[in-house]
């Protein structure tokens, strides 16, 4: 088999590799390549540039076969460079502080790349798990993906065109079919691990909320109402449709009834009257527990139970999901093993891929979770099967599971997040002062009571008879055939008090000035 000639690009310009080892896993989200080229071309690279690795195709086109950014780089006789796909900058993020609540694990991730990358999240798969409340308390995005790539059977992954997806394991069908001995051959043994084999399990989440209500009728002076669930949450109740007051001995006052929780009680102080209609509104509680069987394994293996306990699940759904999952999964046992392909098949890590060894009478469809990329060797090795991290040891480090996905409700999850930016703030300066004002009457103007104008039966309305009147607009004022007032009168300050009883001198006005000042004052400042 004959190797391309593989090249590394930056920008518009191509550089011959001598060398590379090219790994994917699919438990991680990163993809490492190993670059070796000449080290004469050290000053021509640098950690954080964007580079393409490819070929050159028929029409001598370069063709980028994967893509990312240069993160390592060390020189001796020849020089070595590492390259992280574009997933690797989801770990070169700020450090995030925030708290979701009510989120599903798709809007997260979403959100994460969209807010703090440049990648383009393309994905549309759902996962059907929504969590109450999700913390990330000083993490990159890379670290959060991490935790939830642990709990969930997903992968992520990016293409040339920097977009990123967020999907199941395997949710991609390879087209290619792997036939030992053909374009394939297998290396080692095939490995079947019976120990994983689960076909009945036991799934069992938190605890689910209901409300409800029960409706009694009261004997004769009677005190204690008994429910059917114990109460968890808010309590009601209703006599003769009028709500009364509840309450507990020590810490209330006065109060109607009380509640005792573990004998699920309805305690009255006083006793109800015969036939009156009680009506007690409460929630309670009851404990997610779902079972899935795989009947066709529990056939032919007969029964492999197993129970899951997981706090992170809030609803019967959720459960049921997990619990089918599993005995589908898990249902026979496990084969995995590695092989040998063609260099130029299409197959990629986290597609599902359909293998043929008739010598070992396989013919089933195997999730491709590791390859290897020898080049200038052409040695491609993929590993197919399940991860050995993705091993059915649900149990293990339980609490560590829902501090990942789900952290507790208590004070210590409530996050403070502070930001320091700048901002421009333009201020406008005003005095601020209350002004009064009052009407200064010059002129002949007649005034009730005064002594000189204004005295009725007489012609005194001002200097001149029947000239100085105000009523209404003096100019207008008419009592016969001439005007009665004088236009001559104008508004004066007679105080001016600041907010506060305080004057803070911006010399932008000069009510205040001292006579004796021999300065200009202008705007906001005073020239001597």
């Amino acid at each position: 088999m004959t190797v391309k000639k593989y090249f590394i690009k930056m920008d518009d310009t191509e550089y011959e590799l001598h060398g590379f080892k090219h790994k994917k896993q699919n438990s991680t989200t990163i993809d490492v390549t190993d670059l070796v080229l000449s080290r004469t071309q050290d000053a021509i690279f640098d950690i954080g540039d964007d580079v393409s690795v490819g070929y050159h195709d028929e029409t001598d086109t370069f063709v980028a076969e994967f893509n990312g950014d240069i993160t390592a780089k060390q020189v001796n006789e020849e020089l070595v460079m590492t390259m992280e796909s574009y997933d690797g900058r989801v770990y070169r993020t700020e450090y995030i502080t925030e708290v979701h609540e009510n989120k599903t694990v798709e809007w997260i991730v979403e959100h994460l790349i969209t807010t703090y990358t440049n990648l383009t999240y393309a994905s549309t798969g759902t996962t059907g798990v929504t969590l109450e409340r999700f913390v990330i308390n000083t993490e990159t995005a890379g670290d959060v993906m991490t935790r939830i790539l642990k709990t969930l059977d997903w992968q992520t992954r990016t293409d040339l065109s920097a977009n990123f997806y967020f999907e199941p394991s395997g949710d991609v069908a390879s087209a290619v079919t792997l036939i030992n001995g053909s374009n394939a051959f297998v290396q080692g043994d095939w490995k079947k691990s019976p120990n994983r084999l689960t076909n009945s399990c036991t799934v069992i989440g938190d605890k689910a909320k209901f409300n409800t209500n029960q409706t009694f009728t009261a004997t004769a002076a009677q005190t204690e109402f008994v429910v059917t669930y114990k109460i968890t949450g808010n309590v009601r109740v209703t006599v003769e449709g009028v709500e009364k007051l509840g309450g507990q001995s020590g810490s209330t006052g006065t109060y109607d009834y009380s509640v005792d929780n573990e004998q699920k009680k309805i305690i009255f102080e006083t006793g109800v009257t015969l036939n009156e209609t009680v009506i007690i509104y409460y929630e309670y509680e009851l404990p997610i527990k779902i079972t899935a069987i795989n009947q066709d394994s529990i056939t032919a293996y007969g029964t492999f139970p197993r129970k899951v306990t997981d706090d992170t699940l809030k609803t019967v759904a959720d459960a049921r999901k997990l619990a089918k999952k599993i005995v589908g999964i898990y249902g026979s046992p496990v084969t995995s093993g590695n092989l040998r392909v063609n260099w130029e098949e299409t197959i990629d890590v986290g597609q599902t891929v359909q293998i043929i060894d008739s010598f070992n009478s396989i013919d089933s469809s195997f999730v491709v979770v590791e390859m290897t990329k020898n080049y200038p060797s052409g040695e491609r090795i993929i590993a197919v099967g399940v991860e050995e991290e993705m091993s059915l040891d649900w149990n293990k480090d339980i609490n560590d599971r829902v501090k990942r996905l789900e952290a507790d409700k208590d004070n210590s999850d409530i996050l403070q997040k502070y930001l320091t930016f700048p901002e421009s703030v333009s201020v406008k300066s005003t005095p601020g002062r209350i002004r009064t004002r009052t009407r200064n009457i010059a002129g002949d103007t007649m005034i009730y009571g005064n002594a000189t104008f204004g005295i009725w039966g007489t012609a005194e309305w001002g200097s001149t008879p029947n000239t100085s009147f105000i009523f209404g607009n003096p100019g207008a004022a008419i009592l016969g055939t001439s005007p009665l007032g004088d236009t001559s009168s104008e508004w004066v300050v007679q105080s001016v008090t600041n907010l506060g009883g305080i004057m803070n001198e911006r010399f932008d006005f000069d009510t205040y000035k001292d006579p004796s000042t021999t300065g200009t004052w202008g705007s906001e400042e005073l020239v001597l």
